[in-house]
């Protein structure tokens, strides 16, 4: 477990505002939805959850009930066919409540192929506010830019969350030629997701380049960072 504290900056204590002291990686999990349901891990109330999700099919963005949408991609196993998506991701997140650990929540992307990476994250304190900023989604490329989150820019605890997969889900999982600094974490699967909490005295902008998908496939990628307080 990695735990982000306040630290000593010009001889004071910096916190995070809204009473944040610190923010700790507790877990993160992938594997298969069903019909737009996600179980989910055992949960604190007040955890910060962070999902990826994806399935087959030109959809509709769905983000799960109760989770804030931050962002989707779409993209398919012949480039340059940005008509009609094979594949779609969405990116959200939730402060977790009462009743949410080990539930079973729908409301996320209904259709074939249903895959999801999620990151759950411990505030010590009650964080009362998430708030995604620098959001960037890439869609129908095979390569998209590399990415760099600025988190940097926070005053407050941040967790920069990128994610990756491949327009098809019969093809290899996706995957990053570069994230930095080292994330918490990373899932492993179809869909790949890492995440990284750091504490605003000291944070860095952080760097995610997708790896190229290769011939006929689209890379989808969606990444930003989550002020928490």
């Amino acid at each position: 477990m990695s735990l982000i504290t306040p630290m000593l900056t010009n001889g004071r204590i910096v916190p995070a505002a809204g009473g944040i002291t610190a923010l700790a990686y507790q877990t993160h999990t992938n594997g298969s939805g069903g019909n737009g349901s996600i179980t989910m891990p055992t949960l604190d109330v007040g955890d910060i959850i962070v999902i990826a999700q994806s399935a087959s099919g030109n959809l509709t963005p769905a983000y799960g009930t109760g989770f804030t949408g931050v962002t989707y991609a779409q993209g398919n196993y012949n480039d340059g066919e940005t008509s009609t998506a094979s594949t779609t991701m969405c990116l959200s997140f939730k402060i977790a409540g009462s009743g949410d650990s080990g539930s079973s929540i729908g409301g996320f992307l209904n259709g074939g192929t249903e895959k999801y990476s999620l990151f759950i994250y411990r505030p010590t304190g009650t964080a009362t506010t998430v708030v995604a900023q620098d959001i960037n989604s890439v869609s129908y490329t095979r390569n998209p830019a590399s990415d760099t989150i600025t988190a940097s820019a926070s005053s407050e605890f941040t967790i920069s969350v990128a994610a990756v997969i491949r327009g098809s889900a019969s093809g290899a999982q996706g995957s990053f030629t570069t994230f930095s600094p080292t994330p918490d974490a990373t899932t492993s699967g179809h869909l790949m997701m890492k995440a990284l909490a750091q504490n605003p005295a000291t944070s860095t902008d952080v760097t995610a380049d997708a790896a190229a998908a290769g011939s006929f496939y689209d890379m989808l990628y969606v990444g930003c960072y989550l002020e928490v307080s």
